[in-house]
């Protein structure tokens, strides 16, 4: 008896082993492995502890941070988070507007201010207002009037990474924006008897880069192209006169002219989102 103790005791031994060592797999987003007993399954954390001893610590992990579960009776369990649901545990605000300034505007003497407001995801709407007046630059002609802007911005957001949330801030990320611009102002011109009163309408396309900082903070960037359309009351009394008023600065964007009615624009602007 005590001969086939000896021949099945280290078999015996090692199936032991095997039974004390076998764990479940969590594997992580990023592919590492961790071998550990996973003791429960909450709506934002998993709690598992390393080794079988009851005396472990029980660590934590955030659920967007796994991938897979691998329990040690072989089966498996996909994670799948949705990055749009925040639990109270986790809530980070979400902004849902922002106020914006054309601080440049005035180096071309109107001011712009801009709202801008989620619509639905990765889809936002802005509005911006501008006033046409006395600015900095004296080497552009002094006008009155104002300007209205209207868009629809489509957002491909860029995730951020907060308290193991993963999650998209509504203003944060590259854009395309197509928009109509409007605005009248007038002009006076000492070659001109009369003063000049110009109205010009826009379908603008914008691409443009907006960025937010601490979650509040935003710069926004853009440049567009589009097709204009313009009317004034300028008697022209040759074909140069016309073209020099045709091809101009007009606050709001460049206008190409009646021959060639395309618009170029661009901007910078800074604010917060609340």
């Amino acid at each position: 008896m005590l001969r086939v103790l000896r021949l099945f005791l280290p078999a015996l031994l090692l199936v032991c082993g095997l039974t004390a060592s076998a764990q479940d797999l969590i594997i992580r987003t990023n592919n590492d492995t961790l071998r550990a007993k996973v003791l429960d399954m909450g709506p934002t954390k998993i709690k598992y502890r390393i080794g079988n001893a009851k005396s472990a610590p029980v660590l934590e992990i955030y659920k967007n941070e796994v991938k897979e579960i691998i329990f040690e009776s072989g089966s498996r369990l996909v994670v799948v988070y949705n990055r749009y649901e925040v639990p109270q545990e986790l809530f980070v605000e979400e902004r849902k507007a922002a106020f914006k300034v054309d601080f440049l505007s005035s180096l071309f003497n109107h001011y712009v201010i801009g709202y801008e407001r989620k619509w639905k995801n990765e889809t936002n709407l802005e509005f911006k207002a501008g006033y046409i007046g006395p600015g900095i630059s004296t080497a552009i002609r002094e006008g009155r009037g104002y300007i209205v802007k209207a868009g629809i911005k489509f957002v491909w957001p860029e995730e951020q990474i907060m308290k193991g949330l993963r999650f998209t801030n509504a203003f944060n990320g590259k854009y395309l924006r197509p928009e109509i611009i409007f605005n009248q102002y007038s002009q006076s011109d000492e070659s001109y008897p009369n003063r000049l009163y110009f109205t010009n309408a826009v379908i603008n396309l914008c691409f443009g880069r907006q960025h937010v900082f601490r979650n509040k903070i935003l710069l926004d960037y853009y440049a567009g192209f589009g097709y204009g359309w313009q009317s004034n009351n300028y008697r022209s009394t040759s074909t140069y006169d016309r073209d020099v008023v045709d091809l101009n600065y007009v606050y709001s964007h460049i206008f190409l002219g009646r021959n060639l009615p395309l618009v170029v624009s661009g901007g910078m602007m800074i604010g917060f989102c609340f």
